[in-house]
């Protein structure tokens, strides 16, 4: 078996996020066979400076003028093995990137890794779950194997004065609007169909911060054909009925798009979403849990954010 090394070389924390993976490669990879490191970055970049950070010995640049992820992606797909594993680092570029790949290659993936193990057929993987309360070890079972890292883990160092052997690629971009626009046609549901039912869901949580709020979503909900769902705090609140209310105590929706506003993303929550095939949350803290168990995040007031996705709507 052999690694690779996927960077992001577009980030401003490029330099800790390479140092960090060659302390993993250190403490996890030691007995594994080296490969390349592919680093996505942009045109006018110092390729010499760059591949000093680079864990392996033959680097690949694959630039852009922009970071578009489809376009990454198809870059980076010729440089995947199917008995390997694939590293990738902590931000979000490599949490996105390592699950999409897998899911294209049909293989396994894990992020926020702190920690790494071989079998003969398999290979095993440590992370936090439950906010950061307990460490759990998951059994990624079919290759190739595409892992992300947990920030601030491990530590590396650069080893002077070896040579890098690098091969520079052009990344062709797409701009048309196909390429980066998911559409989806969603007929509008029965009135009598309640939100379990529902195609498009969008959920309210507390950071909806009043009824007269919560009932705008209801209103955007239904302008687009889906339905309302409310989190813990909202029913509890009387800003909506408790029959809206989504999670292990309530609505175990799978619709084809979620859209949550305000929601902070517990275990419970989140529960009641998960089978959705895409999910979109908007939210002002960073931090919150909904924002990395999202296909698409976005840190902003959701207010702002549903006004400019009315102007879409058909």
């Amino acid at each position: 078996m052999r690694y690779h090394v996927f960077l992001n070389g577009f980030s401003d924390e490029f330099e800790k996020q390479s140092l960090e993976v060659l302390g993993f490669i250190k403490e996890c990879c030691s007995d594994i066979e080296e490969g390349k490191t592919i680093i996505a970055c942009r045109e006018n970049s110092d390729f010499e400076k760059l591949s000093v950070y680079a864990p392996t010995n033959d680097v690949v640049f694959i630039t852009s003028d922009r970071y578009i992820p489809e376009n990454i992606l198809n870059s980076c797909e010729k440089y995947i093995d199917d008995e390997a594993i694939h590293i990738y680092g902590f931000d979000n570029f490599s949490s996105e990137n390592s699950v999409r790949m897998s899911v294209r290659k049909n293989g396994s993936s894990l992020v926020g890794v702190r920690n790494m193990s071989l079998s003969d057929d398999c290979i095993f993987g440590k992370k936090m779950i439950y906010s950061n309360h307990m460490e759990a070890t998951f059994k990624l079972k079919k290759s190739p194997y595409f892992i992300s890292l947990a920030k601030g883990i491990f530590e590396g160092q650069i080893t002077e004065g070896n040579n890098k052997n690098i091969f520079i690629e052009q990344c062709i971009l797409n701009t048309s609007d196909e390429n980066d626009v998911l559409y989806y046609n969603i007929e509008k549901e029965d009135k009598k169909e309640g939100p379990e039912n529902a195609k498009l869901l969008v959920v309210a949580g507390r950071g909806a911060k009043d009824k007269a709020s919560v009932e705008k979503l209801e209103e955007f909900a239904e302008s687009m054909g889906g339905k309302l769902g409310v989190s813990r705090p909202v029913a509890m609140s009387a800003w909506a009925p408790m029959d809206k209310l989504v999670g292990v105590s309530g609505i175990m929706a799978k619709p084809k798009i979620c859209i949550t506003a305000g929601v902070s993303g517990s275990a419970a929550f989140y529960a009641g979403i998960e089978k959705s095939d895409f999910i979109v949350s908007i939210n002002t803290d960073e931090k919150s849990a909904i924002i990395k168990k999202s296909n698409v995040a976005v840190v902003d007031d959701f207010k702002a954010i549903v006004e400019e996705l009315k102007k879409y709507i058909k």
